[in-house]
């Protein structure tokens, strides 16, 4: 009995780490098309952590996507992709700002990246070019990050993360997150139907480089 009682104390300890957002809910082509707001002010409650770099994987669904008429391509190439999903570097620039402590993520409170690379989504004769993405955050508890295309259009969005620090603190983890179809994507393809789709799974592992208080008492 006392054994399980253990197991079962760690176990909810180890899920008092992770955070879990809700979906951040329809976001119009032309809301999207606009640059959030600043971050969101310090709380005094908790700290401020700023992770800069690192990766993000994106999975996708092509099986989903021919459904939808949708093919997704190698850039420049024109063969189909070969693989499910692709990791990609963030680089030195990318910044995300996180509000918690070291060993509880509360929120998302500002963010921005750069890839490179991409895709071609082609979709009855249509070229959707998606390439050097821009990753941008919609600050929040239900956080969004919106996945911008090199000409600024919010092509998809990354929803309902499941996300927190490691390493007391040290780095912050996407586990696992929804790839969603943006209104501008969904419009492109001519299925304005399929906006707010789950499309894919994000993950993604970025160091932090310096707290602003965040000490567990």
């Amino acid at each position: 009995m006392l054994s399980r009682m253990c197991v079962a104390l760690l176990l909810l300890a180890a899920g008092a780490v992770g955070a879990a957002t809700p979906p951040a809910g329809p976001v119009s082509a032309d809301e999207a098309a606009r640059t959030p707001s600043p971050p969101l002010p310090v709380d005094s409650t908790m700290g401020r952590a700023t992770a800069r770099g690192g990766t993000l994987m994106l999975r996708w669904n092509d099986d989903l996507l021919l459904t939808l008429g949708v093919e997704r391509r190698e850039v420049g190439g024109g063969s189909k992709a070969r693989a499910d999903r692709k990791v990609f570097e963030l680089d030195a620039q990318s910044r995300f700002e996180l509000d918690g402590n070291r060993r509880a993520l509360h929120r998302l409170a500002a963010g921005e990246g750069s890839l490179e690379g991409g895709f071609d989504f082609v979709a009855r004769g249509k070229r959707v070019r998606w390439t050097d993405p821009q990753l941008l955050v919609r600050p929040g508890s239900a956080g969004r990050i919106d996945l911008r295309d090199s000409n600024g259009r919010t092509l998809f969005y990354i929803d309902t993360l499941m996300h927190e620090f490691l390493g007391d603190g040290a780095a912050y983890d996407i586990r696992s997150a929804d790839i969603r179809i943006a209104a501008e994507f969904a419009t492109s393809i001519g299925r304005a139907d399929a906006a707010d789709w789950a499309i894919g799974e994000a993950k993604a592992r970025m160091p932090v480089e310096h707290w602003i208080g965040g000490e567990v008492p």
